[in-house]
């Protein structure tokens, strides 16, 4: 019941992030320029 749970959640946001015609790109968080990217999380 779980799984089937978790499955059909998933399928429906998969299908209504592409609709939205949403990407990687616009989840990601922009780097401002000039600024030094840390080595510790």
């Amino acid at each position: 019941g779980v799984s089937v749970g978790a499955y059909t959640s998933l399928h429906i946001s998969c299908n209504f992030l592409m609709y939205l015609k949403i990407d990687k790109e616009d989840l990601a968080v922009p780097i401002k320029e000039g600024e030094e990217v840390d080595s510790l999380p």
